[in-house]
């Protein structure tokens, strides 16, 4: 341990200390009074203390008191809590039905009352009025849809097929147009408001009131066209008919409009001042009214929901089973929900009524929420299953494209070439690369689509925890439940998932937007240089999409942990720190991926070209952050990292040139194998796939040089990369062809042997002394393979 780490501990302790001694004097200055002191023992006690102890003294005691007392009265506070919640029930009942049969006499002075402005507004004026206000906003309505018809019916002349977004967009469109409407014809009977009553303030509950009731009917109607849609059948998602969704959407209307004439009666009721029970039976009414209503709707198209449920259900699952009883269901919980909110209503009162008419509709709100988020999710991860489907079908594409040839190209030896190119020919090979029976199935296919399946079921599971979770911390609250811990938690929850899906949602959309570049790209570039293979602009393009996952990764696990409340602050503080220790012991490998950047940039080489690099060569399978790997002909693969790389042989860029020597005796016709080369070059000229790889024509380079045993002649071409191991074998084929047609022999070493006159050789004389010919000749035709280097 250092000096400067030595003295810190040691102030650290002495600090320590200092604060334990004082604890400690303190706590020895303050008197203990015992437990059977007199009162004037006490009096004497706190008198001698000063006010420091007595207010330690006063803390202590009344800790002792809270923990003594905890336990024992712990079971009396539940006890008493529920006493005062069935006395505070017992107290509801009698208020609300104390006085029941007087209630019922009542009943039309307090409609007539709450009608008519408590006397301060004539009847016959305040009626005239309402029904004048009635009559404009109708009026106004259909004015506005009149004008507005032809936009609406260009938005609804949606197509069927039309995506998920460009459906969302018309509808939101048309949502825009009605709400617009509504504040149109809002500000329309406001004005007409202030001039017919001026400030007659008793009409105001009253027109307030009828305003809040039009409003609920002209907003409940904008929301059952914007879910049911139903004159637009391409601007639907619900799987239902035209005339399913006309149906509905003409209950909802119906049913909204009565329970908005029961709000009206209720609000009134209340706006004048009228006993509690009446406001409360009256919500109670129009509450029963609209959920018969709704339940009539239910059972009415029990049928059609049964067909659009068991539709892409399997016969035998839960949900087929439970498709047939949905009605049911449905319609009894729909009673049970009004007999607990009713309850609610007469235990609670009027304060309930929100929380009460929240827990009700926390249901659909659920459902759509949650549907929503389905179709977000769906649509999302099919976006990216294209993508990757696309990228997949490119890789196989890249693998199919590849020359068969190149498999020849080894060390650019012609026997060894001639030897691989005779067992697979040119055609062959051709149709064993594109040959559909034989597909090349890409190896990341299924882990990238099962990946990306499972990722969009997670998702789907957090948003159905994460709306659950919501909306039950927000009826908590709404219900006075303290739930502070709860909402943190849900919070944090909500703020993870959001972070999650929003980076989900970018790198989809940096996935798409790369994959179209690279597809743009190799369209407009397809046939450049003549390689099939991929270009340097996807291989950049790849390795920024990779180095952009990782840094979503890293920026989405600190948000992740910022919203766990854990302080990143020293995570990046030791990132920091580490990332300069790694930068420091990292030197290669930091200079591995520059060099390779540059590479790239350079287009020194990309994938599937045939390459040297200093004593490896083989073709580039793939291009790494570090490094590349070469597969050598033979199969094997070598990894090379882009450091050590100092120069680059590229065999597969533009062009190729080949150059055919051979032998020929000293007395052949050099003009007539000129005329040979020429009759090749027309045959192979007539084979589509040969004349592809020509750039040039086959063309006799005549005499090169005089040698021992012969004239040694060449023959040249130029091709595209990696098609010239194919025209070379053809053009040798036929070379030995027509030369033997024409008489012609390749030239060979000969060796002379002479006998003497007049000698009697033997058969086994001759034999042996053809032997040794024959031996002596193969040894000078391989002395002299060796010393042209065509071995």
């Amino acid at each position: 341990m250092s000096i400067r780490n030595q003295i810190f501990v040691a102030l650290v302790l002495i600090l320590l200390g200092c604060l334990l001694v004082n604890v400690s004097k303190a706590a020895e200055k303050v008197p203990q009074i015992p437990a059977h002191a007199s009162s004037a023992q006490v009096d004497a006690i706190l008198a001698g203390m000063s006010d420091e102890q007595v207010r330690a003294l006063l803390i202590e005691e009344l800790r002792k008191e809270a923990v003594e007392s905890h336990a024992t009265k712990g079971d009396k506070n539940i006890a008493l809590t529920f006493n005062a919640m069935l006395a505070r029930v017992h107290d509801r009942f009698e208020y609300l039905f104390g006085d029941a049969a007087q209630t019922a006499k009542d009943i039309p002075d307090v409609v007539f009352k709450a009608v008519s402005g408590s006397g301060k507004v004539p009847m016959m004026r305040l009626a005239r009025g309402i029904v004048v206000l009635t009559l404009v906003w109708i009026a106004v309505r259909l004015l506005y849809r009149r004008k507005t018809q032809r936009l609406r019916k260009i938005i609804e002349n949606t197509p069927v097929e039309w995506g998920f977004f460009k459906k969302g967009l018309r509808l939101c469109m048309r949502a825009g147009l009605d709400l617009l409407g509504i504040v149109f014809s809002s500000v329309v009977i406001l004005g007409l408001y202030l001039f017919y009553y001026e400030h007659s303030s008793a009409a105001k509950p009253i027109i307030v009131s009828w305003f809040i009731a039009v409003l609920l009917v002209d907003f409940v109607g904008l929301l059952a066209r914007f879910v049911l849609v139903p004159k637009a059948e391409g601007l639907r998602y619900l799987p239902l008919s035209n005339e399913t969704a006309m149906t509905v959407y003409h209950w909802i209307l119906w049913i909204s409009r009565i329970g908005a004439l029961g709000l009206l009666i209720s609000f009134l009721i209340l706006l004048q001042g009228e006993a509690e029970r009446w406001y409360l039976l009256s919500l109670a009414v129009t509450s029963f009214v609209v959920v018969c209503g709704i339940s009539l709707l239910i059972v009415w198209e029990a049928r059609n929901g049964t067909e659009a449920l068991r539709r892409n259900a399997t016969p035998g699952s839960l949900r087929f089973q439970l498709a047939g009883i949905w009605h049911v269901m449905l319609v009894t919980g729909l009673f049970l929900g009004w007999i607990f909110w009713l309850i609610i209503l007469m235990v609670r009162g009027s304060g309930a009524v929100i929380p009460a008419i929240a827990t009700i509709l926390a249901v659909p709100v659920y459902c759509i929420a949650n549907w929503l988020a389905q179709q977000l999710v769906d649509c999302m991860s099919s976006l990216a299953l294209q993508t990757e489907g696309c990228h997949l079908i490119e890789g196989e594409g890249e693998k199919k494209d590849t020359p068969a040839e190149s498999t020849v190209h080894e060390d650019m030896q012609p026997e060894q070439a001639s030897q691989i190119s005779d067992s697979t020919g040119t055609e062959s090979a051709r149709e064993n690369v594109s040959d559909p029976a034989e597909p090349s199935q890409h190896p990341l296919q299924t882990p990238h689509i099962t990946t990306a399946m499972r990722f969009r079921n997670m998702l789907k599971i957090s948003f159905r925890i994460g709306i659950f979770l919501l909306l039950f911390m927000g009826l908590l609250y709404v219900w006075g439940v303290p739930v502070r811990m709860g909402l943190d938690t849900a919070r944090s929850f909500i703020g993870i998932l959001f972070t999650i899906v929003v980076a989900y949602i970018v790198w989809a959309l940096i996935n798409v937007a790369i994959e179209r570049k690279i597809s743009g790209h190799a369209a407009d570039s397809e046939g450049d240089s003549g390689n099939a293979g991929g270009d340097r602009f996807a291989t950049l393009l790849h390795l920024f999409r990779k180095f952009l996952f990782g840094f979503l990764l890293v920026v989405v696990s600190l948000i992740i942990l910022s919203s766990l409340g854990i302080d990143i602050t020293p995570l990046l503080a030791g990132a920091s720190v580490f990332g300069l220790a790694i930068g420091f012991g990292a030197q290669t490998l930091v200079k591995d991926i520059i060099s390779g950047i540059f590479f790239l940039m350079d287009d020194a080489f990309r994938v599937n070209d045939y390459i040297q690099i200093g004593n490896s060569m083989g073709t580039v399978e793939e291009i790494s952050i570090r490094a590349l790997k070469l597969r050598h002909p033979r199969g094997s693969l070598f990894t090379i990292p882009f450091g050590t790389i100092s120069f680059v042989t590229n065999m597969s860029r533009g062009f190729a040139i080949m150059k055919l020597p051979y032998l020929v005796p000293f007395d052949t016709d050099v003009n007539k194998i000129k005329k040979i080369m020429k009759r090749i070059n027309k045959e192979v000229r007539e084979d589509p796939a040969l004349d592809a790889l020509l750039l040039d024509d086959i063309k006799s380079q005549g005499v090169k040089s005089i040698e021992q045993y012969g004239l040694r002649m060449r023959v040249k071409f130029m091709t595209v990369p990696g098609g010239q191991w194919s025209i070379r074998k053809v053009v040798y084929e036929k070379m030995r062809k027509i030369f033997k047609e024409e008489g012609i022999e390749f030239a060979r070493p000969t060796v002379g042997v002479h006998v003497p006159e007049g000698a009697d050789l033997t058969p086994e004389q001759t034999r042996d002394l053809s032997a040794a010919a024959q031996n002596m000749a193969d040894e000078a035709a391989t002395a002299e393979a060796k010393a042209k280097g065509t071995t």
